[in-house]
């Protein structure tokens, strides 16, 4: 599908030039030109969403100063390792949304169950915003944050991480990659917006948080509205009734295995920055996360290469295909893209910094090559990751909660450096980076093609 998620493609005078382009794509790779196309605006929307992303970063570290910053790369990193139970839910909508696709031609009741699974999960969100309430001054105290009100704010970030990854989940895998791109984008967009602007008035890392809720319950407003199509385009009674509640069948079968592979990922992506908090000075934490932030574009810039990937190797394995050779391109692609990163934070890390941050975040400058090494590998390890969720094989997903519990158990009880955590997160992620491509290399391949 075209970049307008259009299902037609009409020829007009005014677009001989886009045509043009992916003939030539077509050519150059073997027949694979509109993924070529899909993946270079994927890239471009990425680019655009990590651009907003780094730069509403790199406002609230100025407006906050290092010690602030540090707080609120905490929280944020907080709640991102929270959500991987969520991320159960955007992996099993993109993955039913993708084989639906791939064997039917109705998406009437997929619409029913998009609906369904999203008032199933709302009591879920409401619950665990509660019990984040509850046990604020905990993770106050844990984190040495001097006041709860931000951890509660936290909590309500639960609500768009919810619900986010159905729509996101669903554009995913029905392989709406343009409206999916500008989704990214609205949502770093919002972000920027609002954060900056709530921090002016005077509300400072509670008006960072908040602006990330509202962003989020924006961006699900808007996909949502462009998933209109499927969930309310015709009445129920035309389709077969699903299961229960759908989400609770899918989940019961496939959740495990996700809910393993995404806690252990997002375990080793921000781990780190909770284990610095707690465990080292206020100031060092503050640029440490800094650094953190600017060395994790590494993983970023290729995210579209797996999102593209997902639903490809989904669909490809429901109707019993090769999948194996889509991977290898997808390791190819994103090592690339990676390398670009890595090459350039190590030319001038104290020059990156400096713009990016300031001149008082420079102290930790020197580890961003080192860093982002370290997270061109864990890019590698997501593209392992999400292959094999794709032909539901759960043996990467033991390696990655094994590879996260040795992680956490060495950056919290062993006595380390800041460099010294650096070169722990490389030493694990090359590890599970090496099992990915092992066990992809023995995976035996059916007698009908994957």
């Amino acid at each position: 599908m075209c970049i307008r998620d259009s299902p037609l493609s009409i020829p007009r005078p005014g677009f001989r030039f886009r045509s043009v382009i992916r003939r030539f794509a077509a050519k150059f790779s073997g027949g694979a030109g509109n993924s070529l196309y899909q993946v270079s605006w994927l890239l471009a929307a990425t680019i655009i969403a990590g651009g907003f992303n780094y730069l509403a970063n790199v406002l609230v570290g100025n407006l906050l100063g290092p010690e602030e910053y540090g707080v609120y790369a905490a929280l944020l990193a907080f709640s991102l390792i929270l959500s991987a139970p969520t991320s159960v839910i955007r992996t099993v909508v993109a993955n039913h949304s993708a084989r639906y696709a791939a064997t039917s031609d109705n998406l009437g009741s997929l619409g029913i169950w998009l609906v369904s699974a999203k008032k199933a999960l709302l009591p879920w969100a409401f619950g665990a915003m509660l019990i984040i309430a509850v046990i604020s001054g905990l993770i106050a105290s844990f984190l040495k944050i001097p006041s709860s009100i931000p951890v509660i704010l936290l909590g309500f970030s639960l609500l768009p991480i919810v619900l986010v990854p159905v729509t996101f989940g669903a554009l995913q895998g029905l392989q709406r990659f343009g409206r999916y791109g500008w989704g990214q984008i609205t949502a770093a967009g919002l972000r920027l917006i609002l954060g900056v602007c709530l921090i002016l008035i005077g509300w400072g890392v509670s008006g960072a948080l908040l602006g990330s809720v509202l962003a989020g319950l924006g961006a699900f407003l808007l996909g949502w509205w462009w998933l209109r199509d499927v969930h309310s385009g015709s009445p129920i009674q035309e389709f077969e009734q699903p299961e229960k509640t759908g989400l609770a069948t899918e989940i019961s079968s496939f959740s495990g295995i996700v809910l393993l592979s995404m806690l252990g990922f997002m375990v080793l992506i921000y781990i780190d920055t909770i284990a610095v908090k707690s465990r080292f000075l206020p100031l060092e934490a503050g640029l440490y996360s800094a650094m953190a932030t600017i060395g994790r574009v590494v993983l970023y810039i290729p995210s579209a290469v797996v999102t593209i990937m997902f639903p490809r190797v989904a669909g490809e394995h429901a109707q019993g295909n090769q999948t194996k050779t889509i991977a290898w391109r997808a390791i190819l692609v994103t090592a690339g893209l990676s390398c670009i990163g890595v090459l350039v934070f190590s030319l001038e890390p104290e020059l990156i910094m400096r713009l990016l941050f300031g001149q008082q975040f420079l102290g930790e400058a020197s580890l961003l090559a080192l860093y982002s090494i370290a997270m061109l590998l864990l890019a590698v390890v997501n593209v392992w990751m999400l292959y094999f969720l794709a032909v539901q094989d759960a043996r990467y997903s033991l390696f990655l909660l094994s590879g996260a519990i040795v992680i956490m158990t060495i950056l919290f009880f062993v006595p380390l450096s800041l460099s010294g955590v650096v070169r722990t997160l490389i030493l694990c992620n090359g590890g599970l980076a090496l099992a990915g491509g092992l066990l992809l290399w023995r995976r035996s391949d059916p007698e009908n093609g994957s």
